[in-house]
């Protein structure tokens, strides 16, 4: 597992979740774990990166979420991110509602709206 400022550049070179113009958008497979609550679910992930901030955040698309108290919304701390090599992002954290966490994200497909060529010179965008 490695930890650094750049977990997240090597998660979304590896899994080759950047598509140009658009940015990393993808689907994942989500585990939410905590001392009482174990949740599984897939959804959207969208990961925001602002240069001119130094800022990072990795946002979790799933409505349900507010319903079970999970949070949908991750700014990037090295101290709280890591990455298992070709298997998932990890988030382990702490809050005042829920205690330690541990979110694992694990891309299961290629980037949403992932430009093909479906002819030459077309380019159309792709669902799932």
């Amino acid at each position: 597992m490695k930890t650094s400022d750049t977990v997240l550049a090597e998660f979304i070179k590896d899994f080759k979740l950047e598509v140009p113009d658009i940015g990393v958008c993808f689907n994942a497979d989500i585990e939410f774990t905590t001392i009482s609550i174990f949740k599984k679910f897939n959804c959207e992930v969208h990961i925001i990166t602002m240069t001119q901030k130094q800022l990072s955040v990795v946002y979790l698309l799933h409505q349900p979420l507010a319903e079970h108290g999970i949070p949908d919304v991750f700014p990037f701390d090295a101290d709280h991110f890591s990455y298992n090599k070709m298997r998932s992002l990890v988030i382990n954290d702490y809050d005042l509602l829920r205690g330690k966490y541990s979110l694992c994200i694990s891309p299961i497909n290629l980037p949403v709206n992932k430009k093909i060529d479906a002819q030459p010179g077309l380019d159309i965008l792709a669902e799932k």
